[in-house]
């Protein structure tokens, strides 16, 4: 089993390896925790979330209303490296497929800058001055200042960059308050032409226009990842599919929209709820969670054993939850989000859904798939051929959700292997310890637990095999009939060696042993 889990960890290293070969190139990106989740953990995101909600109705600074204020920044996991200018300067970005500009603060950059790395256009040899004026509002976050003309390469210094000479970008002189404490320094859209502010050409449409690269397209793999900030988070591909870190691609689906990567899709479910509406929906590696109809996640939600927190304005659900797939046909394909990529853990024992609530209504899109679906899939965002394409990611799952896969369905060898998987830590040395060592490992497999009384005190029966939810009563019943009298006995009578038990609970259908032995059991 260790062995198995270390092949799928070295893998999982070797997909982060930046590759180039012709004209295509890798990026790593970084993970960190969003602001919607840091202020779930503080409980400060339903106030933040009402200012958001304020800030978009007063319209700071009088900005034009765009249709790319469906992205919310307070949203965004996965950063990305680039540099501009030569010699380079290096800026950390949010890489997003939900809007089209890149702009980075400037040295004339007062508001809300202090934290972030500035532009000094001065110290570029290839910068051209544009002068002209932009503004931008986000769903969460605005900026405004200059536009200007550069080299821009995505990747870190050292990395595989692709290398875009000529491109447009905005040198913010202000930035809203929302982005002020972020990680980023700024945004690089990745969506098309049409959905950009003044109609500045994106970098990478830049990049395809001058043949840069071997395909009009880029693919996006994104790790699962845990409560670590700032660790590798997983790779974008410039110019070809990314066959390094996903399958074989399963299907096409042409755009309805070439503004933001816009689709139809349908037939969304998890549980017994199915909505077989079709609908719009946009591909968008800028938000962590998915978004939907508020009837439509509402209902997902009671499927999963979720419950709304009105103050917390969040679906709350058990950590140790395993709620079937979420599922979304697109093309005639049908796609299944896995409970791992849509639960996440906010610290404290408190884990929540990660979906919400969005009515847009109009011709906008009705869903965003964001990040839990392309962590599930592989996205292939076609420019060229106004379609995207979905491969599964070549990642194993998280350690806990593999477990509780094999916990349901492979329950008899489960049983097997988690006591090999024990075996180990079952020396000569009896001070209970090893009792304590197997408590914690079924803790973590959140098996039943049933208690009841013997004459000796209490019994813990975890109950792996007790898929009916038999009774106290029931379980007390197959201890005395069904299961080796020896070893109920020994249950009954408290062995003095801690070894002796081990090597007669193996036998048992169900893994039996007492709390209590953690301070009787002697050698």
């Amino acid at each position: 089993m260790r062995s198995i889990w270390l092949q799928s960890f070295v893998v999982g290293l070797c997909c982060l390896v930046v590759l180039s070969s012709g004209a295509f190139h890798q990026s790593r990106v970084a993970w960190r925790p969003s602001k919607r989740m840091e202020m779930m953990k503080t409980g400060e995101w339903a106030t933040y979330k009402n200012y958001l909600d304020r800030q978009r109705k007063l319209s700071p600074w009088q900005l034009q209303s765009l249709p790319q204020n469906v992205n919310d920044f307070a949203d965004f996991e996965y950063l990305g490296n680039i540099t501009i200018g030569t010699p380079p300067q290096p800026f950390l970005v949010v890489l997003d497929t939900g809007s089209a500009n890149l702009w980075i603060p400037g040295l004339s950059c007062k508001t809300n800058c202090d934290s972030k790395r500035k532009f000094d256009s001065s110290k570029s040899s290839t910068f051209v001055k544009n002068g002209q004026s932009w503004t931008i509002q986000y769903g969460s976050g605005a900026a405004a200042g200059i536009l200007g003309q550069d080299t821009v390469k995505i990747g870190a210094t050292g990395e595989d960059q692709l290398t875009i000479p000529k491109t447009t970008f905005g040198i913010a002189n202000q930035i809203s308050a929302d982005f002020k404490s972020d990680a980023t320094d700024g945004i690089f859209g990745l969506a098309f032409t049409t959905l950009a502010v003044d109609g500045v050409v994106p970098p990478l449409i830049n990049a395809i226009k001058q043949g840069l690269l071997d395909q009009p397209l880029f693919s996006v793999f994104l790790e699962h990842r845990g409560t670590l900030t700032n660790v590798g988070g997983g790779v974008f591909t410039y110019g070809a599919v990314d066959t390094t870190n996903c399958g074989p691609v399963i299907g096409y689906q042409p755009l309805s929209s070439a503004t933001y990567f816009q689709f139809k899709a349908n037939r969304f479910r998890l549980g017994k709820y199915l909505n077989a509406k079709i609908v719009d929906v946009i591909s968008d590696t800028g938000t962590s969670f998915l978004g939907g109809p508020s009837v439509v996640i509402d209902e997902m939600a009671k499927q999963a054993g979720a419950t709304y927190d009105i103050l917390g304005e969040a679906y709350i659900i058990d950590c140790d939850a395993t709620p079937g797939p979420l599922g979304v046909t697109i093309g005639g394909h049908d796609y299944q989000i896995e409970h791992y990529n849509y639960i996440a853990d906010v610290g404290d024992g408190t884990c929540v859904l990660t979906l919400f609530p969005m009515d847009f209504g109009g011709f906008g899109p009705t869903w965003i798939l964001g990040d839990p679906f392309i962590r599930q899939y592989c996205n292939i965002y076609d420019l060229g051929n106004l379609r995207m394409g979905f491969a599964p990611s070549l990642q194993p799952a998280p350690t806990k959700a593999f477990i509780f896969y094999f916990c349901f369905k492979m329950k008899n060898a489960l049983l097997i292997l988690l006591f090999l998987f024990l075996e180990p830590f079952n020396s000569q040395n009896h001070d209970g310890g090893r009792l304590m060592m197997m408590d914690k490992h079924m803790r973590r497999l959140n098996l039943t637990d049933i208690h009841f009384t013997d004459p000796n005190g209490v019994v813990r029966v975890d109950t792996v095999m007790n898929k009916y939810n038999s009774s106290r009563e029931e379980l007390i019943r197959i201890l005395k009939e069904k299961v080796n009298e020896t070893a109920y006995n020994m249950v009954k009578n408290k062995p003095q060696r801690v070894d002796e038990w081990n090597k007669k609970a193996v036998d048992l259908p169900h893994p039996i042993h007492s709390s209590q032995y953690n301070k009787t059991a002697k050698g």
